[in-house]
């Protein structure tokens, strides 16, 4: 499969914010995996991919968290599927740490 330069810089200039989605449809599994999987690899300024994401496919916590989620009251309840980024900080020049990805997920499953 080839793709044009032109074809590329379409697609990046193409935006479109969806307000609400339409929960009757969902992404098959296999279509999330390989999207979830790209996000995974997505460079870093470190180089090393360090990104995780929680999935929240639970319709009530869903729910809550859309009270506190800005921007997002009415796509984060319709949505197929709702991910939480994470990622890794440097902690010193000599290494990183998953600290701030395990507070923000304990943070999150509070709202459980």
């Amino acid at each position: 499969m080839s793709i044009s330069k032109q074809e590329i810089l379409d697609a990046f200039w193409f935006r479109h914010a969806c307000k609400e989605f339409d929960d009757s449809r969902k992404l098959n599994a296999e279509d999330f995996q390989f999207i979830l999987e790209t996000a995974r690899l997505s460079p870093s300024s470190f180089g090393l991919e360090p990104w995780k994401f929680l999935v929240v496919q639970n319709p009530l916590l869903r729910e809550k968290l859309a009270a506190c989620t800005w921007g997002g009251q009415k796509q984060l309840p319709t949505g197929s599927h709702a991910l939480k980024p994470g990622k890794m900080r440097r902690q010193s020049s000599s290494g990183m740490s998953k600290a701030s990805s395990i507070q923000q997920t304990k943070r999150l499953a509070s709202f459980i």
